[in-house]
């Protein structure tokens, strides 16, 4: 345990990236000790879908209403993403209202809680933009 001046809880310490120390916040621990003791891992929701950084045409960006989104490069076979409708080069723009641009700005999106709950995503396609309905699923464990 790690513990401030006064004697407070404030986490766990384990050794991080090149051997240096890290404290995972207590509330963290809290958390994902259930799912992990339970499951024996962490789940997170999944589109099924490889998708890259790009920006959106110079003459579409007023259509879109942003000037980058993610498009889409691959699709899980019978992932959610497919099963929704979606096609590579498609351009993600939105996922339940929030713009997306990046990778990593969609991945806190996508926690366990998602799992099974509808969210619309919003695309561009041929250069119409339109909303489709997803379900994320819970993403496949690593073989």
């Amino acid at each position: 345990p790690v513990l401030d001046a006064a004697g407070a809880l404030l986490g766990m310490s384990t050794a991080g990236p090149r051997g240096r120390g890290l404290v995972i916040p207590h509330e963290t621990v809290e958390r994902v000790l259930d799912p992990i003791l339970r499951d024996g891992r962490i789940g997170r929701a999944w589109l099924g879908v490889g998708l890259q950084p790009v920006e959106v045409p110079a003459a579409l960006r007023e259509a879109a209403a942003q000037g980058s989104g993610l498009m889409v490069v691959g699709l899980a076979a019978g992932g959610p993403a497919e099963r929704a409708g979606l096609l590579p080069g498609d351009i993600l723009l939105a996922f339940d209202g929030v713009p997306v641009d990046r990778p990593r700005g969609l991945a806190p999106m996508l926690g366990a809680e998602r799992v099974g709950r509808e969210a619309e995503l919003r695309i561009m396609r041929a250069g119409d933009v339109r909303t489709v309905a997803v379900v994320p699923a819970l993403r496949p464990a690593a073989a």
